[in-house]
């Protein structure tokens, strides 16, 4: 049975020898990081894995790019409306495969709404606080209009409109939350929301952390 130590072992020293990488994916994917493992043994470090794992990875890949090109095209239609926004907890600090693009709007929700469905975007649901819509091309965007979890209201949107930057995609930059408030920001997602920590969480933690200002997250 492969564990938690054999999984870091290969992720963080690169150590291979002896291990069962399908059984390792396999605990990688109960921890969110499916993509990201097969990333490392595969493309950052070229170990020898069997076919099924390289072809689940050409396929992952597809799906990383879908996402990667989602958010320069949602990034494009919102910057061109106008609209002051930024993405959150959702470009993490390795290769990903998220479920969905979090969006933070910072105001005129309503009418952000209309422009997307005038866009092509379809509903697919809503909760007090959010929307969820699917993109033509059949990626998952949550549109926020305060940082929530139903009606609880976890990080106040003001102070984070302070914090938002530019980053870089493969597709070209995006408006997102700096460092510091994205790590706020996701830390209290995985407490207030789903109420456990994955593998997903400490390289996502640990990524946010080595690229924030200290002295910017005591304020």
């Amino acid at each position: 049975m492969a564990s938690l130590a054999e999984l870091l072992r290969v992720m963080e020293l690169h150590v291979a020898e002896g291990f069962d990488f399908y059984k390792l994916y396999a605990l990688a994917k109960v921890n969110r990081i499916g993509f990201y493992f097969l990333h490392k043994i595969i493309h950052e470090n070229s170990f020898r894995v069997s076919n099924s794992l390289r072809e689940r990875f050409s396929r992952e890949y597809r799906v990383y790019l879908d996402i990667m090109r989602e958010f320069d095209n949602l990034n494009s239609i919102l910057g061109g409306y106008g609209v002051s926004f930024a993405f959150f907890k959702s470009i993490r600090p390795y290769p990903f495969t998220t479920v969905d693009i979090d969006v933070l709007i910072f105001d005129n929700f309503s009418s952000v709404v209309k422009y997307l469905f005038s866009k092509g975007y379809a509903f697919l649901g809503s909760g007090p606080e959010s929307i969820t819509f699917s993109s033509p091309g059949g990626v998952s965007v949550d549109l926020y209009r305060e940082v929530a979890v139903s009606r609880v209201v976890y990080v106040d949107k003001d102070v984070l409109r302070k914090h938002v930057t530019e980053v870089e995609t493969p597709f070209g930059v995006v408006v997102n939350l700096s460092p510091e408030a994205d790590l706020v920001v996701f830390a209290n997602h995985a407490l207030v929301k789903e109420h456990m920590f994955t593998l997903a969480d400490y390289f996502t933690v640990k990524g946010l952390l080595l690229r924030s200002d200290v002295d910017v997250l005591s304020r």
